[in-house]
């Protein structure tokens, strides 16, 4: 099963993915650790953001063929990015999931103003990416809501979603 777990920066996505990579026994896959893995000095045109998509499924493409669960952690911002695995999906003969992490804008911006390990993401692009380059998801999708930090809940949420 391939898992994709999409929001803007600073939404939660990379703290929900990490645990719900572990309470289904999947492998988490991280878009800024795997771009960071690729090049010291990361650049963002979209040319180099599908080229760490491109690697992600590569990546995601070889945990598949071990009958591994993969939880894909990025913005997915764009339906470039997304069609990547789609189409892995399909070729894979994968299920594929897609669960969409949101919190308030107050919450957002006091978890962007804590540097991350592999983020470069700040308030900044985070308002970039949600003015003018989020296309929303229009595919059957789970929403999750990361505001009251209450990540069992979303879990639980999640972990039904994914039996359906």
């Amino acid at each position: 099963m391939i898992i994709i777990v999409s929001g803007l920066p600073g939404s939660g996505k990379t703290f929900f993915a990490q645990r719900l990579s572990e309470r289904i026994d999947g492998v988490h896959l991280n878009s800024d650790a795997v771009r960071m893995s690729m090049t010291s000095a990361p650049q963002y045109s979209m040319k180099d953001r599908l080229a760490n998509y491109r690697e992600m499924a590569s990546r995601c493409a070889g945990l598949l063929a071990l009958g591994k669960t993969v939880v894909l952690d990025a913005t997915f911002h764009h339906h470039a990015m997304r069609d990547i695995f789609m189409t892995l999906a399909r070729e894979t003969l994968s299920t594929i999931r897609f669960i969409e992490i949101q919190a308030s804008e107050a919450v957002i911006r006091n978890r962007l103003a804590i540097k991350r390990k592999d983020s470069d993401a700040d308030f900044g692009v985070y308002q970039k990416l949600k003015k003018r380059h989020a296309e929303p998801l229009t595919i059957p999708h789970l929403v999750l809501d990361s505001t009251d930090g209450d990540v069992e809940r979303m879990l639980r949420q999640a972990i039904e979603y994914l039996e359906m």
